[in-house]
């Protein structure tokens, strides 16, 4: 072995913890860079070729009933390149005691071979038994394979259906958040409940469409063309194409995790700045030494660049399984919230290639100041190294115990390496403190968003009644403190003559609603004052590029077109949905007097005084010949939201955790050089007669002073950080910056977190100075 080979071995060796210490911290910040990397390029790809192999349908329609007729008319059509019918019918699932959750039954010709939309199954999927059931996997927490479920239908009857097994539709909102249960049945079955066995829903791709306006100006020939056959389209329905649902949600959590994964990386290579600084301050003799004996600068750089580089090489070695751990529980987390298999998991070339350039690029350009600065330093001041503290300020601390007063002044000693060591715990509290605001944030946004929500149940009917009618039956429900009767229609906006959107959820509230107050973003909420005033959510206003406040549409309503003008809009959902006055509504519609949406409010806050109360006015309803296609309790819908949200906060905490991780790290770091260049000190306070328990407090006190301090400053940089990231993350979910919150729990919980921290960064520290002896300090190098 080489002097030189020596000498870079002796120095890794002769302080082990100090460099188990910065090997694990380049290997966490490499392995959360690696994580992110990973997990997202994963997920990207398991996503897109998952949903693609789907082959999801670019619009499907909602008709009045038809036949293979229509079908095979539509199959001879040049512009359609694959068509598929099937049935789709609404009823109540009994998910548990007297709990009843919404359903759609989906009744499919075939299932081995459904050419749009497909299905997923973890078995070769076949037709389902008679009076059996598929159900969405999003619904296998609460049932399991061989359960009979409890399904009562629009006319009140009540069946009992074996579930057959479960499978993944992508082409669906998991149950979770639609709180909608979804199932599938074969044709036998769906005569068996008595449902209609000929189709109401076409799903269409076409041959050459590919963005969203030309699948829309296909949509809207083949609309024209079914018209004409008698045929009425009720709903056309046009999903973002070949993008799932929920992909934009996925993608803003890791756009923000990956700028997490990167800060780690950042925060780890300032630890290797602040060891190499004290490694080379430390080795000032040794290198005069070397320079005595001939060695030039680019010499003595060599060795420790090289020292530096072995460091990033056992820690890439580490980091390699660890992130790619890390990204399979991350990958898989993420996958099953939003309701998608991770079927191929692999460590991505690209992955590999960045972690290995950041394990050794990012230690070298970290330690690149210190080791050039002691490289460059001349024999003579190698030789006359030995500076004293200064102790002009020494008794700043007079008033606190001795022992407290010798901490804090240590502390303060090295402050190139304490701004270092502050800089992690800080970015670390800045971010513990502002995420848990953010959680409030986001659970306010929601709750302001869902101003539309001001309601306790709705229920919507399968046809249009008389208001009275309503009125008069549901007064005879309990309980039951306020109503409001709404009209609900289909709407299209209409772009030019041979080109209308998809569908458009309209609601008609009455001028005096109490019950729908949806968050004003931009604009106003509806005045009675403006004629055909409509306010409208983020995701009308992406249907086109011209549309803005004042904007004037034409939309299609039951085949009728009429001038509207954009007054408002809100946040985001998950369909294009738009608000007017009920008179304005049911004056193109021809239906004033009636109403197909009831919504009450009961008094009641909690989730089981409501769905008491919904299944007595669903039961009452029945009775009196009033068809329900869908109620829901609001209480329910909100919960669910409010825990989808907690997920994002979750994922973002996980980051957190190894950026606290990495900052421990570091404090440890801080502590045992700060023991290594005190060995002296350490050696006068034992033959003063200092005790272990002495030292040991020292140590400890210190640690507790730095960890504290940071804490103080991550207060105020917690604010920026909470804007930034309530900016990114409202304007990407919800269509509207976050009201900035700040969280006294959070800082609070991070003061005991940072407490606890700092005591175990410095134990082992502490241990290793306690067991210094006088003997030690003496033999001192």
């Amino acid at each position: 072995m080489s002097v030189r080979a020596k000498k870079i071995f002796r120095d890794l060796t002769v302080n082990k913890a100090r460099s188990l210490l910065i090997i694990l911290a380049v290997a966490i910040g490499v392995a959360a860079f690696g994580l992110m990397l990973t997990g997202r390029i994963v997920l990207e790809e398991n996503l897109r070729d998952g949903y693609a192999a789907t082959k999801p349908a670019q619009t499907i329609l909602t008709l009045s009933a038809f036949d293979d007729d229509l079908l095979n008319s539509i199959h001879e059509l040049d512009y359609v390149e694959e068509s598929f019918a099937f049935r789709l019918d609404s009823a109540r699932l009994q998910s548990s005691g007297d709990v009843w959750l919404s359903m759609e039954i989906y009744t499919l010709p075939e299932f081995d071979s459904i050419p749009l939309n497909k299905l997923n199954s973890e078995d070769e999927l076949t037709t389902p038994p008679l009076n059996s059931i598929y159900l969405e996997r999003s619904l296998n927490n609460v049932m399991q394979v061989g359960d009979s479920i409890t399904v009562e239908l629009l006319s009140g009857d009540l069946h009992t259906l074996k579930v057959a097994g479960f499978v993944n539709d992508l082409s669906r909102l998991p149950s979770e958040i639609s709180l909608t249960g979804v199932g599938y049945i074969s044709l036998e079955t769906a005569e068996e409940l008595g449902f209609d066995t000929q189709y109401n829903q076409l799903a269409i791709s076409f041959t050459n469409a590919k963005s969203r306006a030309e699948i829309e100006k296909e949509t809207t020939k083949l609309i024209t063309e079914i018209e004409a056959e008698n045929y009425f389209v009720l709903r056309a329905s046009i999903p973002q194409p070949n993008k799932y649902v929920l992909g934009d949600n996925m993608t803003s959590v890791l756009f923000i995790l990956n700028a997490l994964g990167i800060l780690t990386l950042i925060l780890s290579a300032f630890l290797v700045t602040s060891v190499m600084s004290a490694v080379m301050s430390q080795q000032i003799p040794q290198i005069g030494i070397l320079k005595s004996l001939g060695a030039r600068i680019s010499q003595t750089m060599s060795i420790y660049f090289q020292e530096v580089l072995l460091f990033g090489i056992i820690a890439l070695i580490l980091s390699i399984p660890m992130g790619l751990i890390g990204a399979y529980f991350l990958a898989d987390g993420v996958a099953t919230g939003m309701n998608f298999d991770v079927t191929q998991f692999h460590l991505p070339t690209q992955t590999l290639i960045l972690q290995a350039f950041s394990a050794l690029l990012a230690p070298l350009l970290a330690s690149l100041v210190p080791i050039i600065s002691g490289s460059r330093i001349t024999i003579r001041e190698a030789i006359s190294n030995y500076k004293p503290e200064n102790t002009k300020n020494a008794s700043r601390f007079g008033d606190l115990p001795q022992l407290i007063n010798l901490s804090i002044r240590n502390t303060f000693r090295r402050k190139g390496r304490l701004l270092l060591t502050f800089f992690a715990l800080l970015l670390a509290g800045a971010m513990f403190i502002a995420i848990i605001g953010i959680r409030q944030s986001m659970r306010n946004a929601v709750a302001e968003l869902q101003g539309d929500l001001n309601y306790d149940i709705s229920f919507d009917f399968a046809q249009a009644y008389p208001i009275e009618s309503i009125k008069d039956e549901i007064a005879k429900v309990n309980q039951i403190e306020s109503i409001e009767t709404w009209a609900v229609n289909d709407a299209r906006l209409v772009i030019n003559d041979e080109h209308q959107t998809g569908s458009i959820i309209m609601y008609g509230v009455p001028e005096d609603t109490t019950m729908a107050q949806p968050a004003v973003i931009h604009g106003t909420w509806l005045d009675e004052n403006i004629t055909r005033g409509i306010y409208v959510n983020a995701d009308f206003m992406d249907l086109s590029p011209n549309l803005k406040i004042g904007s004037v549409i034409k939309l299609n309503i039951n085949g009728t077109e009429e001038e509207w003008t954009i007054i408002g809009s809100g946040g985001r959902g998950f369909i294009p949905t738009a608000y007017v006055f009920y008179d304005d509504l049911t004056a193109q519609t021809g239906l004033d007097g009636f109403a197909n949406r009831l919504v009450i409010q009961t008094g009641q806050s909690d989730s089981v005084s409501q769905s008491r109360i919904q299944s007595d006015a669903l039961s009452h309803l029945a009775e009196n010949n009033f068809f329900v296609v869908n109620s829901q309790t609001t209480t329910q819908l909100k919960e669910t939201t409010a825990a989808q949200m907690d997920i994002l906060i979750i994922l973002l905490l996980a980051m957190v955790i190894l950026i606290a991780v990495v900052g421990g790290l570091g404090l440890a770091i801080t502590m045992s050089l700060n023991v290594i260049e005190r060995t002296r000190e350490i050696g006068i306070l034992r033959s003063l007669g200092a005790q272990n328990g002495v030292v040991r407090r020292v140590v400890i006190i210190e640690g507790l002073v730095i960890g504290l301090i940071s804490w103080a400053i991550s207060i105020p940089c917690s604010i920026p950080l909470a804007i930034w990231l309530g900016n990114s993350l409202g304007n990407s979910l919800l269509a509207r910056p976050l009201d900035y919150i700040f969280s006294i729990p959070a800082l609070l919980t991070w003061l005991g977190l940072t407490v606890f921290i700092s005591i175990i960064a410095s134990i082992l520290p502490a241990q290793s100075a306690a067991k210094l002896t006088i003997r030690d300090a003496l033999v001192y190098e």
